[in-house]
């Protein structure tokens, strides 16, 4: 969902620019425009880290392989196998 203050500086943006000719106006005003609105849906989409996204950050990976790193620091012989997935990509 897209916050007021976008839907503001569009419209202040096309006031704007209304000296300008308007065969060059409105497809300067869609890429800004755009540009804009992808900006602020990628910053929605990546504000939860900890959610179950490709995109979030791998705490079970990263507890996983710090776990695995102390058992052997520590020379246990019961070590946990390293996490495999199919679904989504492990950093």
């Amino acid at each position: 969902m897209v916050s007021f203050p976008a839907y503001l500086f569009i419209i202040t943006l096309s006031i704007s620019l209304r000296d300008i000719e308007s065969y060059f106006e409105i497809p300067l005003l869609m890429v800004i425009s755009a540009a804009f609105f992808l900006l602020e849906k990628t910053a929605s989409h990546m504000e939860n880290p900890f959610s179950d996204l490709p995109t979030d950050t791998a705490m079970t990976s990263i507890c996983n392989t710090i776990e695995i790193n102390l058992k052997q620091l520590l020379g246990e012989e019961k070590v946990p196998d390293v996490l495999t997935t199919d679904t989504f990509y492990i950093m």
